[in-house]
C-alpha cells in the first residue's frame, strides 16, 4: 500500500501536469509539430541526388511536411523557394510568440533584436553607397521589421537616428553607447560591433532566466 508520503507526490505530479497542459499544452503542441516538420538526415540525402530543382519542389512536396505547395511553375528560381521558406519559418515564429507567456515571449521578442540591428545597419549602411531607401527596406529581414525603420533613411546622425526612429523600440537602449559614433561609412561596423555587445549580453542573461523557470515547470531538462 502506498505511503502518505508517495500518495503526496503523486497527487503533486498529477496536478503539475495538469497545470502544464491547461497552460502550456497547445504551445507545447505546436512546437512539437514544428520539430516534427524538420528534415531529417534521410531527406537531406536524397535532396542531394537531386539534378533540378523541380526534382527539390516535388520532393519536399512529397514529403507532407514542407510548406511549399503554392511554389508554382513561374517560381524558376532557387531565390524564389527560399523565400517562400523564409515566409513560413517566420509565420511560424510569429505564431509561437503569439502563444508564449512570460518569460519566454520576451525571450523570442529578443531572437528578433538581431535582426533589427541588422535591417538598420543595412539601411545605413546602403543610404551612405547611395542606395535606393524602398530597395534597401525590401531587403530587410521580415523577423527585424519594426513600423518605424520607413523613416530611417531621414537619419542623418547618431542622435537623430534615435530621436526619429529608435526612441519607441526596443532597440532604444542598445545605442546609448553610440552618440558620440560618426555616422558614415567607416564606423558602421564599429556601430555594430558596440550594439552587439549589449544585445548579446542582454540575451545570455534572460536565456538562463528562462530555461530556470522552463526547468522548474519540467518542460525543459536541467544540465
Amino acid at each position: 500500500m502506498a505511503t502518505i508520503n508517495e500518495m503526496s507526490t503523486s497527487y503533486e505530479s498529477f496536478f503539475q501536469d495538469m497545470f502544464f497542459n491547461l497552460k502550456y499544452g497547445f504551445l507545447d503542441g505546436k512546437l512539437r509539430g514544428y520539430v516534427g516538420d524538420l528534415l531529417d538526415d534521410a531527406d537531406y540525402v536524397i535532396l542531394a541526388e537531386c539534378e533540378t530543382l523541380d526534382d527539390v519542389v516535388s520532393y519536399l512536396s512529397a514529403t507532407e511536411r514542407s510548406k511549399i505547395s503554392n511554389y508554382g511553375a513561374t517560381h524558376s528560381h532557387p531565390s524564389a523557394l527560399v523565400e517562400m521558406c523564409l515566409k513560413s519559418f517566420v509565420s511560424d515564429f510569429n505564431t509561437l510568440r503569439s502563444l508564449a507567456p512570460e518569460p519566454l515571449l520576451t525571450f523570442l521578442n529578443y531572437l528578433t533584436y538581431g535582426y533589427m540591428i541588422d535591417n538598420v545597419l543595412l539601411i545605413l549602411a546602403g543610404i551612405l553607397h547611395g542606395r535606393d531607401a524602398q530597395e534597401l527596406i525590401e531587403k530587410c529581414h521580415p523577423l527585424g521589421m519594426f513600423d518605424s525603420i520607413v523613416t530611417l533613411p531621414v537619419a542623418t546622425n547618431i542622435p537623430d537616428l534615435y530621436k526619429l526612429v529608435l526612441v519607441d523600440t526596443p532597440l532604444a537602449s542598445y545605442f546609448d553607447d553610440c552618440m558620440t559614433i560618426n555616422l558614415d561609412e567607416l564606423n558602421i561596423e564599429l556601430l555594430r560591433n558596440t550594439v552587439y555587445k549589449v544585445g548579446t549580453s542582454n540575451t545570455k542573461l534572460l536565456w538562463f532566466e528562462v530555461k530556470e523557470h522552463f526547468v522548474k515547470l519540467r518542460w525543459v531538462r536541467p544540465t
